[in-house]
């Protein structure tokens, strides 16, 4: 490993601490080998405040010789935190009750059921609105579905609570809505089967492991097609299909940027990484193009072929 002296400083002092930490000895062991790139991945984390390590203080001078390094490696941001990590971090972003200008809110509102329309939402089809909110743009579908055939799951109960309280005024179906962290569809309704699914900037949030998770439940539950909104980009040379917090896609590849990306937890994807994904649970993906506000929309189907569902 060449280094020039700044770097060489950092990493003096990143090991130095490594030495002292058994949890980051147990977490990394093959640093104790000279493989520094996990554990330098997550000195650029800590560094930047992203784990809230009490570290960071000591690694905050050092934070740009950290992502200089792995950028040099190209696996920037390839890390992923643990299920507890990731989860509480959805909660955090995610957990509160969601509130949007009333502007967006009318137009969210007549958007979706007329692309879903568009595209053959019939009132006998059965609807899930997969990161369904408080129902700000598909509320509408409940009265135009028949009765039962509307279904929502958010990660939020603050939402779902909402969602609830609206349809309770504004419906007199009553959808089908529950509280699901980790997408298991199947397990809150056995045996249905959905015709149409929208997740709208739902991929937008997700760390690789839980769009594949996603994925591998949506399969198990699907028949008809699902679209699903992400920010694409098949330019960068990514790693994995994804990267990270888009902060190559700013052009000061700044901490800052990298912290704002984080804090919103917007994450790009490459569609042949989620299509090779899809592939495996007996999904197909066809990319339809770019949606009004900034994100590319595309359909998910069963290829007909028997999927692998463990994995």
């Amino acid at each position: 490993m060449t280094l020039d002296p700044r770097s060489r400083g950092a990493f003096k002092i990143l090991l130095e601490l490594y030495d002292k930490r058994p949890d980051l000895q147990e977490a990394y062991p093959e640093a104790k080998k000279g493989d520094l790139k996990r554990l330098a991945r997550w000195a650029e984390g800590a560094s930047t405040e992203k784990w809230h390590d009490s570290a960071h203080g000591i690694l905050r001078p050092y934070a740009e010789s950290y992502r200089l390094w792995l950028r040099s490696l190209d696996i920037t941001n390839t890390a992923e935190p643990g299920w507890d990590i990731r989860l509480a971090t959805y909660l955090k972003r995610w957990g509160p009750l969601y509130f949007s200008p009333p502007e967006e809110e009318a137009w969210v509102g007549k958007a979706q059921p007329s692309f879903l329309k568009k595209q053959g939402l019939l009132p006998e089809h059965v609807f899930l609105d997969l990161g369904c909110g408080w129902l700000r743009g598909t509320i509408e579908l409940i009265e135009y579905l028949e009765e039962g055939n509307f279904y929502g799951i958010d990660i939020s109960q603050a939402n779902i609570d909402k969602a609830k309280e609206r349809t309770m005024q504004m419906a007199k179906h009553q959808p089908n809505l529950a509280v699901a962290s980790g997408f298991e569809i199947g397990q809150l309704w056995p045996n249905i089967q959905f015709d149409f699914v929208l997740a709208a900037s739902v991929f937008t949030h997700l760390y690789p492991a839980d769009l594949r998770e996603c994925l591998r439940q949506l399969s198990k539950v699907l028949r008809g097609r699902c679209f699903a909104t992400i920010f694409k980009d098949n330019t960068l040379p990514v790693h994995g299909g994804w990267c990270g917090v888009c902060v190559d896609h700013h052009e000061d590849h700044s901490t800052i940027s990298r912290r704002e990306n984080l804090e919103k937890l917007d994450f790009c994807y490459n569609t042949s990484w989620i299509s090779h994904a899809a592939i495996q649970f007996g999904l197909r993906v066809r990319e339809i193009g770019p949606t009004e506000i900034g994100q590319f929309m595309l359909e998910i189907s069963p290829t007909g072929q028997v999927p692998n569902r463990d994995s």
